[in-house]
């Protein structure tokens, strides 16, 4: 056959590309041997340098108690305690140790858990004086005797505190132990330690008021020492001086030396040692009033600050004085603005009754009696609703038991006691003592199950398939494996196509088959396209997936704020419907406008309980993000899915291969072949996942044993706290029950003694009349006694 010369170049270039293409194809499979040789590698040098986790375990200690330092000085205690409770327990032997003892003490007497407070801080003395936060520790102890009323062991901290030397021992031992001192009521013995201090210590100041006020307690006997304590304490204040801004110069020279400070001018007071010279002030006050030197009592009074917590007293008690001097008009002045500076005080019935009684003193009768009705109108409806509360708890400790129990879980005093008696009930001795230790109790009761709820997320945590994030380095470790293992996805994907390309033209009766299979081959390969392939994508990956669930929480934070302002003004507005709307229109519509209040207020109940579970699930799904999370287990599945096919195409193309030349069948064997290294691998990976697992289970095992110790201790909390409940519950109820009793009538009394006033403002004003009556008719009768001794005679000489 003779061939044409475009004909052969024809020929001849399709031979050339047919080379080309299968140098190209073999070079594409020797690349893909290459790329398995090279993951091998890196698998094997992953493996090599895989690790326990707790190589670090040194540092834990440290940065836990880092951690809760910083949870401790944004006064989060809390959180603080329980990061200490994890760190006492099993790093005893840290040298942080003492420190984080120190903490977790102070953090539990900031929550007002006295007793547990009180066990850390003698752990921390029992470790000896060389231990740090030793002597604050004493101290704390000295300070919880008071709280919890169990002197016993006083003494003997007092005793570790003496035998320290002198001048290692922390300014405010002395100051500590005189305060104890004189609130064990040994007075003798706090002002002979208390007078130790000298000038310039940093608690002076704070211990002198102590020996004044022991002075005072000790009876009229010592009123002139006390005195002369307050009057050194005052004299400690500077005086107030006004720089002439004529003298400042017209500019500082910045070489100029630095004056020395004048020995002879006091130092600037702290905002707690002013306070001390108010107190002192108004404790120089009372000792002169109880003297009887009213004069110099009043104008002690006037030292008191208008800005300062004590004027509202200070100013009461100087009425009074005034009232001893007689001198009533002032005191009705000081009366007034008493109740101008705060017209809700829990003083302002007493108030307006006493200005009443000053006014009727003075003769001025409308004014008294502008007093009176205007405290019986104003008190008379309260004293009235409070009538009705009474009525209506039937039997007032059974009420307060149930609605104590009802809230107990979050207890607060709002839901408690009636709105309207709270504002007068809260300050009284007995009720503060009752709801704080109510509330002590339902915030144990919250923590309790805030501490179930923790326990059931680390349960999740450590059962999940998740659990590996755990640990970070294994994690990570994982997160590296998997990226290896999609990189050989890609590799068989590579050697796949190529097979493909081969089987392709010998198909033959099989082709539909065939065809099948490389459709539902290249589904998946498209699926897996999308999957992150390297350890950066997947972290990326992870990142975002946790962006996401911090946007929605965040909204959630939105939402909640929005929520916590509509309970707010929902709360105001039914105090303003109850303090100012309610009596002024009829009973229907009183009891329609508080039904839709109510249902209004249990809407944004039903709501915040919505947020919260909304609030745990966000939680419980940005906990599940990482590796091995419903992400990685879908891709796990999927590349599943794709050996699988492979598996079904190996099967087809070792009976296809047998219709292919010796060259296309070599090249299928070598394919074939790296394929085979492709399954090793990943026979490997799967040994690499499962050590991690393994390393990540034996971490486990004292983690689970601590989490079902703990668990066993919450269970123990609350069968104990159980046990107080009742008591607490009927203590409180029956605190409460005698609150209201008294609180109403309180103000029944009031209602009377206004109407008492009104009647003797109209008795004075009668007395008044009479007296003038009488003396009208007295000035009548010797007016005609004068005129019959003047015409006596006259009469006389008529016939």
């Amino acid at each position: 056959m003779t061939f044409r010369p475009n004909a052969r170049v024809a020929v001849a270039t399709s031979l050339a590309l047919a080379l080309l293409a299968g140098d190209a194809h073999a070079q594409s499979v020797e690349a893909a041997g290459a790329k398995l040789i090279e993951l091998d590698g890196q698998l094997a040098d992953l493996d090599r340098r895989l690790k326990p986790p707790d190589a670090q375990k040194g540092m834990i200690a440290e940065r836990r108690l880092v951690d809760a330092e910083v949870a401790y000085q944004l006064k989060n205690y809390e959180v603080a305690s329980t990061l200490l409770y994890d760190l006492i327990e099993k790093y005893p032997t840290s040298k942080v140790y003492p420190e984080a003892l120190y903490f977790l003490a102070d953090s539990l007497y900031l929550k007002r858990d006295y007793f547990s407070s009180r066990r850390y801080f003698e752990k921390l003395v029992e470790l000896g004086p060389n231990a740090d936060k030793y002597q604050d520790a004493l101290q704390r102890l000295v300070e919880l005797s008071l709280h919890t009323g169990d002197y016993g062991p006083v003494d003997n901290y007092l005793a570790k505190v003496a035998q320290l030397p002198t001048a290692s021992q922390l300014p405010s031992v002395p100051y500590v132990a005189g305060k104890y001192r004189y609130f064990r009521r040994q007075f003798d013995q706090s002002i002979t330690t208390l007078r130790a201090l000298q000038p310039g210590h940093k608690y002076y100041v704070h211990g002198l008021y102590f020996v004044a006020a022991s002075y005072v307690a000790m009876g009229k006997d010592h009123l002139a020492d006390a005195l002369m304590v307050f009057d050194t304490i005052i004299k400690l204040e500077p005086p107030d001086t006004k720089v002439d801004p004529a003298k400042l110069p017209a500019k500082a020279d910045k070489n100029a030396p630095v004056k020395p400070a004048d020995p002879s001018v006091p130092p600037a007071l702290t905002a707690s040692q002013k306070l001390i010279v108010e107190l002192a002030h108004l404790g120089r006050a009372r000792i002169l009033l109880e003297q009887g030197q009213l004069t110099a009592a009043i104008d002690e009074y006037a030292k008191v600050r208008v800005a300062s917590p004590n004027f509202v007293d200070a100013l009461y008690e100087s009425a009074w004085a005034s009232i001893k001097g007689k001198e009533y008009e002032r005191a009705a002045h000081k009366l007034e603005l008493l109740l101008l500076r705060d017209p809700r005080s829990t003083l302002a019935p007493e108030t307006r009754l006493l200005s009443g009684n000053l006014y009727i003193r003075q003769s001025l009768f409308s004014d008294a009696t502008k007093s009176f009705i205007q405290a019986r109108d104003e008190y008379e409806p309260i004293s009235k609703q409070l009538k009705a509360e009474l009525e209506r708890t039937g039997d007032a400790a059974a009420y307060f038991r149930e609605v104590i129990a009802k809230n107990m879980p979050r207890f607060e005093t709002a839901k408690v006691i009636p709105a309207l008696a709270a504002k007068w009930m809260k300050d009284e001795p007995d009720v503060k003592r009752a709801t704080d230790l109510l509330g002590d109790e339902g915030d144990l009761d919250l923590s309790l199950t805030d501490a179930d709820d923790t326990i059931k997320k680390l349960e999740r945590a450590v059962n999940g398939p998740g659990r590996v994030n755990i640990f970070p380095d294994l994690a990570r470790a994982k997160n590296k494996g998997v990226g290896i293992s999609n990189e050989l996805t890609d590799v068989k994907k590579t050697l796949s196509e190529r097979e493909k390309q081969l089987i392709d033209p010998v198909a033959g009766p099989e082709g539909a088959q065939w065809k099948a299979l490389q459709d539902e081959r290249a589904a998946l390969e498209e699926r897996l396209r999308l999957l992150p392939s390297k350890e950066d994508a997947i972290v990326a990956r992870q990142d975002k997936a946790r962006a996401t669930f911090n946007e929605i929480d965040k909204r959630r934070a939105e939402l909640q704020a929005e929520l916590t302002s509509a309970h707010a003004q929902s709360v105001a507005t039914k105090k303003y419907f109850h303090d100012a709307i309610e009596k002024t229109i009829t009973p229907d519509r009183q009891a329609s406008a508080t039904q839709e209040l109510d249902q209004f207020h249990a809407d944004l109940e039903a709501q915040q309980v919505q947020l919260d579970a909304l609030r745990k699930e966000i939680e419980d799904a940005g906990q599940n993000v990482g590796t091995d999370d419903s992400d990685m287990k879908a891709a796990e599945a999927l590349k599943a899915q794709y050996n699988e096919a492979l598996s079904r195409q190996r099967g087809l193309v070792q009976r296809l291969s047998s219709r292919l030349g010796s060259g296309e069948r070599a090249q299928v064997d070598q394919i074939e072949s790296a394929l085979d290294r492709a399954r090793a691998l990943e026979d490997k990976i799967v040994v690499y996942n499962g050590k991690i697992d393994g390393l990540a289970e034996e971490q486990l095992v004292p983690i689970r044993a601590a989490i079902n110790e703990e668990k066993a201790k919450v269970s123990t909390y609350r069968a104990t706290l159980g046990g107080y409940a009742g008591e607490s519950t009927d203590a409180g109820a029956g605190v409460l029950a005698y609150g209201l009793r008294g609180v109403t009538e309180r103000f029944y009394n009031i209602v009377i003694r206004s109407d008492v006033g009104i009647i003797d403002v109209a008795w004075a004003l009668k007395d008044q009349a009479s007296k003038e009556t009488s003396r009208l008719i007295s000035e009548r009768k010797r007016e005609l006694k004068l005129l019959d001794d003047e015409f006596k005679e006259v009469l006389k000489e008529r016939p």
